[in-house]
């Protein structure tokens, strides 16, 4: 990541993310990541070892078309999951232009 020019405490910020998702809606971190260290441990680690290793940049870069198009397919997929979890007993989910 830092290599290619991004921000590599991106990485403690999606631990963070988790974190929280995880004290707002206790159970929602899939058993997967049992066998990994617990959130803030896993966030002071990678903190110390960016701070020792890599040395901060004045600038670094925060998005790019291709990272936006995938975000945005992502938020399409999660959307149709939304609806399709909203209505149970449809055979499909509901088309996100109100169009089904």
């Amino acid at each position: 990541m830092y290599k290619a020019g991004y921000d590599p405490n991106a990485y403690v910020t999606f631990f963070e993310r988790i974190q929280s998702d995880e004290k707002r809606r206790p159970g929602t971190i899939p058993k997967v990541f049992s066998t990994h260290p617990p959130t803030p441990e896993r966030i002071e680690a990678a903190q110390k070892e960016i701070a020792r290793i890599l040395p901060a940049r004045p600038e670094y870069i925060v998005t790019t078309s291709e990272f936006d198009s995938v975000k945005g397919r992502l938020r399409g997929i999660m959307f149709a999951r939304k609806v399709q979890d909203n209505a149970p007993g449809q055979a499909y989910a509901a088309d996100p232009n109100g169009t089904n």
